[in-house]
């Protein structure tokens, strides 16, 4: 289940987090653990029924797993810096549609 795509979360979002930073690195793959967490912003699910399997192939990862990640990216104030970087690449992708969807139209 792709979110974003994983260029966007590469480029725009994965440098602004924390990853490693206390000496222990991320076992499951980042860009997995993004998607997970912004499906569940932007669907409004409960961390209990965040669907993992769908995001970890294989990997032995938890709800609980994910929501550590998510709030050790927002206690260390990394966490808001993606978002805006987020919510800019959304606005920029839907800016182009847009002006996409007019110059087909004329």
């Amino acid at each position: 289940m792709e979110v974003l795509d994983k260029v966007t979360i590469e480029t725009w979002i994965l440098p602004h987090l924390s990853l490693g930073q206390r000496g222990k690195d991320i076992k499951v793959d980042p860009i997995a653990l993004i998607e997970a967490i912004i499906y569940k912003l932007k669907t409004g699910c409960q961390w209990r029924q965040l669907p993992v399997k769908q995001f970890f192939d294989g990997e032995k990862l938890t709800w609980q797993g994910v929501y550590y990640h998510f709030n050790e990216w927002r206690k260390d104030g990394s966490a808001p810096a993606a978002r805006l970087e987020t919510s800019l690449v959304e606005r920029l992708a839907a800016q182009q549609a847009i002006s996409g969807f007019v110059e087909h139209s004329t």
